[in-house]
């Protein structure tokens, strides 16, 4: 499955935008306040919502709330295009999602019209290009003011809500095809969230099916389930289950190559005897998961927040992507839409170096859209795989972005100073001074600002400069 389009009118503080996405790494970039995390979210409803139409998929479809109308309009609307291929054909069909609420005291005729708006696009959906999959959530708000009607009675009054879905070419074959499928469409995504220890005991599923549990909600590293999934694992491993000791392995191999200091993941299983408040004897058994850092066996709780976000996702993607594959000899093959908000959470300039690439290496066949404040790792993926949001919503490809340097990157994408203000405040002014041959001045200020920050290159040639000019004026 890759995702292709979207279109979003109305949502938070998108007025309209139209968004395309790129195989491998998809770098959403802008400001905060500009939608960033927005994108992620439409794209977690949409795919909730559709993915159980032509997967395994059971999770609970999300939904927009009213809060994500924008506060201007009464109607959001979100369209996905995507693309599902089964044995090497891409299959072709339309999925649309209306969802209508109102109150009655609107009046007959403008339900009338909104029923006939409902009736069009699904006849308008039945007739689009057979060349993609489109999904489209219609919501509409309708504003009204406070009225003294007892609230048992504006209940009664209410319509019931609408929800429609439509599938076109309406395929029950073709469903029911992609649903038998070998390789299922698969969407994963990963909150700021990632890196916080949850000692949740809820359990992991096993069977292929629970690749797609929880897959787009917001998760922490569940280090007790994780533990006992793991020890799970291992026994079953000795027993020559089938695909266990395979589990263990893609998950190593996915480990080794995103952290090559963190190896040897593993579970430590420990009984303790104690007496209870009553006197009692008793016995509790506590399940740790450890790993190897540089050689010094470590719990997991005690990796940074960076080493346990990078882990989370590793491990977790990994992992979905092994059982969702049994037929694959290398499920780190595998194909998936991978969602994450804030790529560069808590890792180090060195980590945010690679990430990309380690990634698109470790996961080739993965479509990654992911939202970073990172020039380093913008600095790492081309101009074309990167969605730049402008503050007044405008959707720009920048002309160009690989191999540039961070300072580039700062200023002509980012549209931040590559350095302290007040300093390059300082060296403008020292600039002006030379200009206007004041050196006396201009020699003031530099060591002023050489006592304040130290010597740096620029500081040094417009000293250089000054001394040059001196002697010629001389």
């Amino acid at each position: 499955m890759q995702l292709r389009h979207l279109t979003l009118t109305h949502i938070r503080a998108f007025s309209h935008a139209e968004i395309t996405f790129q195989p491998g790494m998809n770098l959403i970039v802008g400001i905060n306040g500009v939608g960033k995390s927005t994108i992620l979210d439409t794209l977690r409803i949409l795919l909730s919502q559709a993915l159980p139409q032509f997967s395994p998929s059971r999770s609970k479809p999300l939904t927009f709330a009213d809060a994500d109308i924008n506060v201007t309009q009464n109607v959001l609307t979100a369209e996905l295009t995507l693309e599902l291929t089964l044995e090497l054909t891409l299959y072709q069909f339309s999925v649309t999602l209306h969802r209508i609420f109102s109150l009655s005291g609107l009046g007959f005729s403008r339900m009338f019209s909104m029923q006939l708006y409902i009736k069009l696009v699904l006849e308008l959906a039945l007739e689009l290009a057979k060349l993609e999959c489109r999904y489209l959530v219609h919501q509409p708000r309708f504003l009204y003011s406070a009225t003294s009607t007892p609230t048992d009675e504006i209940r009664d009054q209410a319509y019931e809500n609408v929800d429609r879905r439509i599938l076109t070419p309406n395929g029950k074959e073709i469903q029911k095809s992609l649903k038998n499928a070998a390789q299922q469409p698969l969407a994963i995504y990963f909150s700021p969230r990632r890196a916080l220890a949850n000692i949740s005991t809820k359990f992991i599923t096993h069977g292929k099916n629970a690749a797609f549990a929880d897959a787009l909600d917001h998760r922490e590293l569940r280090l007790m389930e994780f533990a006992d999934w793991w020890l799970a694992q291992t026994v079953l491993a000795a027993e020559n289950a089938p695909n266990a000791q395979r589990h263990l392995d893609v998950l190593a191999s996915a480990l080794s190559s995103i952290i090559d200091t963190c190896t040897h993941i593993r579970v430590q299983r420990e009984t303790f005897d104690y007496l209870d408040k009553q006197g009692k004897s008793t016995s509790q058994t506590n399940t740790t998961l450890l790993i190897d850092k540089a050689g010094v066996p470590l719990d997991l709780r005690q990796l940074s927040d960076g080493e346990r976000g990078i882990l989370a996702l590793v491990l977790d993607l990994a992992r979905r992507l092994s059982q969702a594959n049994p037929h694959l000899a290398d499920p780190l093959q595998a194909a998936a839409v991978v969602l994450i908000d804030e790529l560069d959470l808590h890792l180090h300039p060195q980590w945010q170096r690679t990430i990309v690439t380690k990634l698109t290496t470790t996961f080739p066949n993965c479509q990654f859209i992911a939202t970073t404040h990172s020039p380093l790792i913008i600095g790492e993926v081309a101009p074309e795989n990167i969605i730049l949001i402008a503050e007044d919503g405008e959707i720009i490809h920048p002309d160009q972005s690989l191999g540039m340097d961070t300072d580039w990157i700062l200023k002509y994408i980012m549209g931040a100073t590559t350095r302290n203000r007040e300093t390059e405040d300082a060296l403008k002014q020292i600039a002006n001074l030379i200009k206007t041959e004041d050196y006396d001045q201009a020699i003031d200020a530099i060591d002023t600002l050489r006592e304040k920050v130290g010597e740096f290159p620029e500081l040094v040639r417009l000293q250089t400069r000054v001394d040059r000019l001196q002697m010629l004026a001389e």
